[in-house]
């Protein structure tokens, strides 16, 4: 017979660990599977009998005295034969929760969420990157989750993990390697987080790349494995999304769109320190550079958009939707440079669906007809059709993203 794994004697709990009896009589009950997650080791004491147990394709016998530990994830395990035995795990949270940070140029979002993968709680605050070092971000980071498990009267004991997102490459899923937007240099910023929460693991990644993956999870790529988010904000991100799972890259640098140079004969520099790049044309920033550039260059030209003193992503666009001539041609020229780089990276990667987000996106549907009829225009025919939609989820993609990846 076959003992189901729910169904041997509790003997207690601790502040940290669960203790469970192991009957095996080798005769009416003589084995017994279970799988061990993410969330706990198992670790095996026999007090008395003899068997086999069996995890990973491999399998081993045990005797009086011996000690089995298997790792967390270890996955689908089986012992057999008469024991007696005492199985350990870390204890289960009475309400585990799990916090998501995204910590952007201009903003830092916290939020907590629940085992329902509920929002339950959240607030924001300036980064104030100009003026403050990566040390005092991220401790900064720590503070608020602190004040805001404390706001919800949230134990920091119910936290079973942390996810950030930073706008930068992350290797190993806990190193920063160079954050241009922040200026940051190589930071690990799991290890100094997770130091200052008491130990709680903490799981990074690069901003655009979770903000694709609390889209997926959440929000306008429901229901798709593969699908590439170009975030348009103050620069220019991209998360690739393949069977689920975020693309990283090597170095971290996977889906960095806006680093893809589109002009090689553009003199001004891009934040990185090189020429030409995506971001220097498509983002906010960028979008009122070229409206700036433009305006200089059409002095002539009516257009209400020399009324004001810096025109933004959003006057462009209104001005564009009332067929201004200069609104117009600068919606056309990111519209130009944003479907070319969609068409690109369409070629290596053959989403089954691109979304945009960030601030820029906010222009709604006269965005994506613009760049969608450029991206038709360059794409390989047997991708032009694939679709473009608007990011749903604002500020929680970065914040279910986050917390969406401690789970992969």
């Amino acid at each position: 017979a076959e003992k189901p794994v729910n169904q041997y004697p509790h003997l207690g709990d601790c502040d940290y660990f669960t203790v469970d009896k192991l009957d095996l009589d080798g005769v009416l009950t003589r084995r017994m599977q279970g799988t061990v997650g993410k969330e706990s080791f198992l670790s095996i004491l026999i007090l008395d009998g003899e068997g086999t147990i069996s995890c990973r394709g491999e399998k081993v016998s045990y005797h009086k005295g011996d000690s089995i530990f298997l790792p967390a994830d270890s996955g689908n395990w089986e012992i057999e034969g008469s024991c007696d035995a005492l199985l350990t795990t870390i204890r289960e949270k009475a309400n585990p929760i799990r916090v998501g940070i995204n910590i952007g140029s201009k903003l830092v979002q916290i939020g907590i969420v629940n085992d329902h993968n509920e929002i339950i709680g959240s607030r924001s605050y300036n980064t104030e990157a100009e003026t403050r070092t990566a040390e005092e971000i991220i401790d900064t980071a720590a503070n608020e989750t602190l004040k805001l498990l404390q706001e919800k009267e949230i134990p920091l004991d119910e936290c079973i993990g942390v996810g950030v997102g930073v706008p930068g490459a992350v290797m190993q899923r806990s190193i920063v390697n160079r954050c241009v937007n922040l200026g940051w240099g190589v930071k690990n910023v799991a290890q100094e987080l997770s130091a200052l929460l008491d130990g709680i693991p903490v799981t990074v990644g690069n901003d655009a790349n979770v903000a694709a993956l609390g889209e997926m999870w959440k929000g306008g790529g429901q229901g798709c494995d593969n699908m590439v988010m170009i975030t348009l904000g103050t620069g220019v991100g991209g998360g690739i999304i393949v069977g689920g799972r975020i693309l990283p890259g090597r170095f971290g640098a996977a889906g960095e769109i806006g680093h893809m140079c589109m002009n090689p004969d553009e003199k001004a520099v891009c934040g990185c320190g090189k020429n030409g790049h995506l971001e220097q044309y498509a983002s906010a920033t960028g979008i009122t550079r070229m409206a700036a550039l433009y305006l200089e260059e059409h002095p002539q030209q009516q257009t209400c958009l020399r009324a004001l003193a810096q025109p933004t992503a959003k006057d462009i666009f209104d001005a564009a939707r009332g067929e201004d001539p200069a609104g117009l041609q600068l919606a056309e020229q990111l519209g130009d440079m944003l479907g070319r780089a969609m068409a690109a990276v369409s070629c290596v990667i053959d989403p089954d669906l691109f979304v945009l987000g960030g601030g820029v996106s906010r222009a709604g549907q006269i965005l994506l007809d613009i760049v969608g009829r450029y991206y038709r225009h360059y794409a390989f025919h047997a991708s032009e059709e694939t679709p473009i939609v608007l990011a749903q989820l604002g500020n929680d993609a970065g914040i279910y993203g986050a917390v969406r990846q401690i789970l992969q």
